[in-house]
């Protein structure tokens, strides 16, 4: 029987995945316990019940943006009898769950500590925030359709890029039509680091680098954006310019005065340090730290690919791009805590690239086993 911990190479710890697939149904009946208990209120004022209303109202067309997907899906099972958005939620939890193991079949035999707990982390986050009845699972579709590519052998660096840009555009024809400055962002990010590494920067001065050059992307939107869309134009301000409410204690209210694109960009900046280190949700209750704790980790191997960006395979180097992508985006248009951590759990594939764990030729796949 091959043992659930392990000594290998240079005297590290490593856990076997056997250890993961034996907790992985714990995890999720755990995850979803939590959300239906303490995380209550994410069913209650969830989207969810609306969609299920739209998707059986003829009067109502959902052929268009964020609804195309969903309310197929929805009509799409309704013809097995699915009705209600118990019977819904437990289809997504068991299909997108199928999903995941299916991915970490792939992934490396042995796995780190930190890796092992960062695979239970997300399981749990992605069945109490994104595996229901939710824009979030189809979300997670495109990112899917990505991590293939990120794992070829067969495909150039060039190749994957050009592979990935084209799922993310196809991403915001049909579903979220921001998500092209997802692209906008990872060639900001490319020419960033690529003039960065000729100088072999610190951590710290990389990441302002980046920083300052996002917030002038940033600015570089305002005059874009209304030959583009007024809708999303407006959106960018009203997000940035909304004051935390009583009963919305998560939002991201802004950091400075945003009277002027001189402020904004600074507010961007700040706001992009906020989600990435989202300290200041400690002192809102127990509740918030799985937010926190989850966040930090995500920050931490987040730093951690930049640090050491030019000694990483070409794989890394592109989930670093798409995640620093998402986050540039996400820095402009979320408005709040709650929905950052539950847009950015269903990038869970790229995290996996990332955290090296699905790295080839590094350990031997679980695959080989069956």
């Amino acid at each position: 029987m091959t043992p659930i911990i392990n000594k290998f190479k240079r005297g590290q710890l490593l856990v076997d995945i056997n250890l993961i697939f034996f907790m992985f149904v714990p995890l999720i009946l755990v995850g979803k316990l939590i959300r239906w208990t303490f995380m209550r209120p994410l069913i209650d004022y969830g989207i969810g019940f609306a969609y299920l209303r739209m998707a059986f109202d003829e009067r109502i067309d959902m052929r268009s943006g964020t609804g195309l997907i969903l309310g197929e899906f929805i009509l799409f099972f309704s013809r097995f009898g699915l009705t209600t958005y118990l019977q819904f939620e437990i289809l997504i939890t068991v299909l997108w769950n199928i999903m995941i193991l299916i991915i970490l079949l792939n992934c490396n035999k042995y796995l780190t500590l930190l890796q092992a707990v960062f695979i239970a982390l997300s399981v749990m986050v992605l069945n109490i925030f994104a595996f229901t009845l939710a824009k979030e699972p189809m979300q997670m579709l495109y990112f899917i359709l990505i991590y293939p590519v990120l794992c070829s052998e067969k495909l150039s660096y060039r190749v994957k890029f050009l592979l990935i840009t084209a799922i993310i555009i196809f991403s915001a024809i049909t579903f979220r039509q921001y998500f092209y400055f997802i692209v906008y962002y990872m060639i900001i990010g490319q020419i960033s680091l690529a003039l960065l590494l000729r100088r072999h920067k610190p951590l710290i001065v990389t990441l302002a680098f980046m920083l300052l050059v996002n917030a002038i992307g940033y600015f570089t939107l305002f005059h874009i954006m209304p030959h583009m869309s007024y809708i999303h134009y407006h959106e960018l301000i009203r997000v940035r310019q909304t004051i935390r409410g009583p009963d919305a204690t998560s939002v991201i209210a802004p950091s400075t005065r945003v009277d002027t694109y001189f402020w904004l960009g600074i507010n961007y900046i700040v706001i992009s340090l906020r989600l990435l280190f989202p300290v200041e949700l400690l002192r809102l209750g127990i509740r918030f730290w799985p937010y926190v704790i989850y966040q930090l980790v995500i920050t931490g191997v987040f730093l951690r690919r930049l640090a050491t960006y030019s000694k990483s395979s070409e794989a890394a180097k592109l989930a670093t791009l798409v995640f620093f992508g998402f986050f540039a985006v996400s820095a402009s248009f979320e408005p709040d805590f709650g929905s950052w951590i539950r847009h950015e759990s269903v990038l869970f594939p790229i995290f996996l690239i990332m955290t090296k764990i699905k790295e080839d030729g590094y350990i031997e796949t679980n695959l080989a086993r069956v």
